[in-house]
Protein backbone atom coordinates (compact mmCIF):
# COMPACT_ATOMS: atom_id res chain seq x y z
CA UNK A 1 0.00 0.00 0.00
CA UNK A 2 2.93 2.33 0.58
CA UNK A 3 4.61 1.50 -2.70
CA UNK A 4 7.67 -0.01 -1.01
CA UNK A 5 9.03 -2.63 -3.38
CA UNK A 6 12.50 -3.43 -2.05
CA UNK A 7 14.23 -3.66 1.34
CA UNK A 8 16.43 -0.74 0.29
CA UNK A 9 13.37 1.46 -0.28
CA UNK A 10 12.14 0.61 3.22
CA UNK A 11 15.50 1.57 4.75
CA UNK A 12 15.05 5.17 3.58
CA UNK A 13 11.28 5.50 3.66
CA UNK A 14 9.92 8.34 5.79
CA UNK A 15 7.54 5.91 7.57
CA UNK A 16 10.24 3.37 8.45
CA UNK A 17 10.05 4.14 12.18
CA UNK A 18 6.28 3.78 12.33
CA UNK A 19 6.36 0.58 10.28
CA UNK A 20 9.01 -0.91 12.58
CA UNK A 21 7.12 0.14 15.71
CA UNK A 22 3.88 -1.39 14.40
CA UNK A 23 5.69 -4.63 13.59
CA UNK A 24 7.22 -4.92 17.08
CA UNK A 25 3.91 -4.13 18.80
CA UNK A 26 2.19 -6.80 16.71
CA UNK A 27 4.90 -9.29 17.76
CA UNK A 28 4.35 -8.35 21.41
CA UNK A 29 0.60 -8.84 20.98
CA UNK A 30 1.20 -12.27 19.40
CA UNK A 31 3.35 -13.39 22.35
CA UNK A 32 0.69 -12.20 24.80
CA UNK A 33 -2.13 -13.90 22.90
CA UNK A 34 -0.34 -17.19 22.14
CA UNK A 35 0.91 -17.58 25.72
CA UNK A 36 -2.34 -16.39 27.30
CA UNK A 37 -0.54 -13.71 29.28
CA UNK A 38 -3.11 -11.62 31.17
CA UNK A 39 -1.56 -8.26 30.33
CA UNK A 40 -2.69 -4.84 29.25
CA UNK A 41 -0.78 -2.71 26.74
CA UNK A 42 -0.94 1.05 26.49
CA UNK A 43 1.36 3.94 25.71
CA UNK A 44 2.33 7.15 27.46
CA UNK A 45 2.61 10.64 26.03
CA UNK A 46 2.32 13.93 27.89
CA UNK A 47 1.52 17.41 26.60
CA UNK A 48 5.22 18.30 26.27
CA UNK A 49 6.07 15.32 24.05
CA UNK A 50 7.57 12.90 26.58
CA UNK A 51 6.52 9.42 25.57
CA UNK A 52 7.01 5.69 26.04
CA UNK A 53 5.96 3.45 23.16
CA UNK A 54 4.55 0.56 25.21
CA UNK A 55 3.46 0.31 28.83
CA UNK A 56 3.06 -3.39 29.63
CA UNK A 57 1.04 -4.00 32.80
CA UNK A 58 0.34 -7.35 34.41
CA UNK A 59 -0.79 -7.98 37.98
CA UNK A 60 0.25 -4.48 39.03
CA UNK A 61 3.76 -4.84 37.59
CA UNK A 62 4.77 -2.41 34.87
CA UNK A 63 7.37 -2.76 32.14
CA UNK A 64 8.22 0.10 29.80
CA UNK A 65 9.26 -0.60 26.23
CA UNK A 66 10.78 1.85 23.79
CA UNK A 67 10.94 0.81 20.12
CA UNK A 68 13.54 2.30 17.77
CA UNK A 69 14.18 1.52 14.11
CA UNK A 70 17.82 2.59 14.27
CA UNK A 71 20.56 -0.02 14.05
CA UNK A 72 22.96 1.86 16.33
CA UNK A 73 22.13 2.37 20.00
CA UNK A 74 21.86 6.09 20.68
CA UNK A 75 21.44 8.02 23.98
CA UNK A 76 18.09 9.43 22.85
CA UNK A 77 16.67 5.88 22.78
CA UNK A 78 16.47 6.10 26.58
CA UNK A 79 14.86 9.54 26.90
CA UNK A 80 11.25 8.37 27.38
CA UNK A 81 12.19 5.58 29.76
CA UNK A 82 14.35 7.95 31.84
CA UNK A 83 11.46 10.42 32.05
CA UNK A 84 9.07 7.66 33.12
CA UNK A 85 11.44 6.30 35.79
CA UNK A 86 12.12 9.78 37.17
CA UNK A 87 8.45 10.73 37.40
CA UNK A 88 6.59 7.47 38.00
CA UNK A 89 9.15 5.18 39.62
CA UNK A 90 11.59 2.67 38.28
CA UNK A 91 10.29 -0.43 36.58
CA UNK A 92 11.67 -3.05 34.23
CA UNK A 93 12.61 -1.21 31.06
CA UNK A 94 13.46 -2.36 27.56
CA UNK A 95 14.60 -0.83 24.31
CA UNK A 96 13.89 -2.96 21.25
CA UNK A 97 15.82 -1.75 18.23
CA UNK A 98 16.70 -2.80 14.68
CA UNK A 99 20.33 -3.63 15.46
CA UNK A 100 21.92 -6.98 16.27
CA UNK A 101 23.34 -6.62 19.78
CA UNK A 102 21.75 -7.24 23.15
CA UNK A 103 23.16 -5.40 26.16
CA UNK A 104 22.38 -3.87 29.53
CA UNK A 105 22.46 -0.09 29.85
CA UNK A 106 22.08 1.16 33.43
CA UNK A 107 18.49 0.13 34.25
CA UNK A 108 17.41 -0.88 30.73
CA UNK A 109 17.82 -4.09 28.76
CA UNK A 110 18.49 -3.38 25.09
CA UNK A 111 17.21 -6.18 22.84
CA UNK A 112 17.63 -6.72 19.15
CA UNK A 113 14.33 -6.99 17.32
CA UNK A 114 14.53 -10.78 17.01
CA UNK A 115 14.29 -11.20 20.80
CA UNK A 116 10.93 -9.57 21.55
CA UNK A 117 9.86 -12.61 23.58
CA UNK A 118 12.65 -11.88 26.13
CA UNK A 119 10.48 -9.08 27.52
CA UNK A 120 8.22 -11.78 28.99
CA UNK A 121 10.90 -13.94 30.63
Amino acid sequence: LLGIKTPNELMFHYLRGGIFESYIISEIKKVIFNNRIPAELSFFRDSTGNEVDVIFEMSGNIKTIEIKSGKTIMPQFFKGISFWNKNFGNCSSYVIYAGDDTQHRSDTLVLNWRLVQKVFV
